[in-house]
């Protein structure tokens, strides 16, 4: 008997490092969901009272919680982490339930050999490590009163636990989710020769279906990500307190995700595509032999054939034309975030003197 969606669901999550030690009573979403949260509470509500017996919610002379945009950012970033997963790991199995046997089969048994989903996991947390680490090492070595600050010692603790759970947790599930889930999703459809329907309304040979599952959650934090950059330029009053890179990196990592998405789905559209381009060429390798090497009388009439071949030529310009430009939304999406530093008033106004001149 084929396993249910929620039995799926539960061999695709022992995947991920972060659910592998739960038991199949605790492996379900609502309560991996409800024990995100009750973490979340507890941490951040712990921080919350510490920063209000500490004065460090607004800091005259320096930084305080509600002074800082990035505080949210991340706040918001961890509290979608596990449930931006968990919703891709739903909208892939419902997508997969109706996908040939051969595809279920393939993706079943790519899940089984990789060890991508770990080792992309392992490498976000260590890079999260590093950046705790540094982050500590910048809030010893200088004296400026922030509520993470050494000098605002129980804020400081507080805030580094929570961030530990944000690097070695939230972090590397978006980004195993966003990046391995896809790859290895449209490598066992490669595999699988899911096959190309040329005329499907998608406009993508009947493919797009798999695109879509990951497409618009990728594509809805990119947008969160974006009003987060937009946020702290306002609060910043503009970027001058970091750099431009650093104020909207958020947007350009999801962005690098979208990119890798995309990539991964164009190899599954070429090499399907290439396969049904392959078969066409075959029936027109038959229709030119026929005509060429048998006499009128076997072949009929010559001139149907002739007709059949020019229309498998127009067929074939037809099929290796489609392309797909849903990329072009992140690419605008991302220009949100950058032109309010580089359209400045001062660039506008030199532009407009150069025009008028």
């Amino acid at each position: 008997m084929e396993p249910s969606e929620h039995q799926n669901e539960k061999l695709l999550l022992r995947a991920f490092p972060l659910f592998s030690p739960l038991s199949d009573s605790w492996l379900r979403p609502g309560r991996i969901l409800t024990l995100h949260l009750a973490v979340m509470v507890v941490l951040y509500g712990t921080f919350m009272i510490a920063a209000v017996r500490g004065d460090q919610l607004w800091i005259g002379n320096g930084i305080g919680v509600f002074e800082n945009p990035p505080f949210f950012a991340h706040l918001l970033a961890t509290a979608t982490s596990v449930p931006f997963l968990l919703y891709l790991v739903r909208r892939l199995m419902r997508v997969l339930q109706e996908a040939p046997d051969r595809a279920k089969n393939e993706f079943w048994n790519t899940i089984e050999r990789t060890r991508l989903v770990r080792v992309v996991w392992t490498l976000v947390a260590f890079l999260g490590l590093i950046a705790l680490a540094g982050s500590v090492v910048m809030a010893s070595r200088f004296q400026v009163d922030i509520y993470d600050s050494i000098y605002n010692l129980p804020t400081f603790i507080i805030y580094s636990i929570i961030r530990v759970y944000q690097y070695l947790i939230c972090y590397p599930s978006i980004f195993a989710a966003g990046l391995v889930l896809p790859w290895l999703s449209f490598l066992a459809l490669r595999r699988a020769s899911i096959g190309y329907l040329p005329f499907a309304i998608d406009g993508i040979g009947g493919l797009k279906k798999y695109l879509k599952v990951f497409d618009g959650p990728i594509f809805a934090v990119q947008t969160v990500a974006v009003a987060i950059a937009l946020a702290n330029y306002v609060g910043w009053g503009g970027f001058k307190p970091v750099s431009t890179m650093i104020a909207i990196a958020a947007p350009v990592v999801v962005t690098a995700l979208a990119a890798a998405l995309y990539l991964s789905f164009a190899a599954l559209v070429r090499t399907q595509r290439e396969t049904e381009l392959q078969r066409i060429v075959d029936r027109q390798n038959a229709l030119y032999s026929a005509m060429m090497n048998a006499d009128n009388e076997a072949i009929g009439k010559p001139n149907d054939i002739a007709e059949e071949l020019e229309a498998s030529v127009r067929v074939y310009e037809l099929v290796r034309s489609t392309r797909n430009f849903g990329w072009v939304k992140y690419l605008a999406n991302l220009s949100v975030a950058v032109l309010p530093n580089v359209l400045t008033a001062e660039v506008v106004s030199q532009f407009v003197t150069k025009l008028m001149a």
